[in-house]
């Protein structure tokens, strides 16, 4: 499986979950290292761009692909296997739960999990805990400019 994930170029290298687990977000608790990735470039931008304003205009972005072995199984979640109020900002309790418990069983690398920004669409939730973390690697690191347009 091949995933994307854009970040800031600065935090490229940062491929280790800390910098979700120092916020929380909607699959992870403050704490708990997770990385975020999607299964599409155009997805990995449109859960970016929820959070883009004019002060980032000038930083620079890479988007990372990623290569996940096919041999690892993915844990599957599916929307209808969440509550009603998933999709809620700021995010539930209940979504965290869900990739909390899945860094704590430790039993799969990644997690599918449905885009709250993208209905259909799916993004990859990376355990760094995993012992095949290791068998997951980074194949191209591509600047990613933002297209300006995007602050007027």
């Amino acid at each position: 499986m091949t995933i994307y994930r854009i970040t800031k170029a600065k935090y490229a290298l940062d491929f280790n979950g800390t910098g979700a687990a120092k916020f929380g977000n909607r699959w992870n608790s403050k704490g708990t290292e997770v990385i975020y990735c999607a299964e599409s470039r155009a997805l990995a931008f449109a859960e970016l761009s929820v959070y883009l304003n004019v002060s980032m205009a000038s930083i620079a972005y890479k988007m990372l692909t990623i290569k996940v072995p096919d041999h690892l199984k993915v844990k599957e979640i599916h929307w209808l296997n969440l509550p009603k109020n998933w999709k809620n900002y700021p995010h539930i309790r209940d979504t965290q739960i869900f990739g909390d418990e899945f860094v704590e069983e430790n039993k799969f690398a990644t997690m599918r999990v449905p885009s709250a920004i993208v209905q259909g669409d799916y993004n990859i939730v990376i355990n760094p805990k995993h012992k095949a973390f290791k068998e997951i690697e980074i194949t191209e690191f591509a600047n990613f400019p933002i297209d300006r347009r995007f602050f007027e």
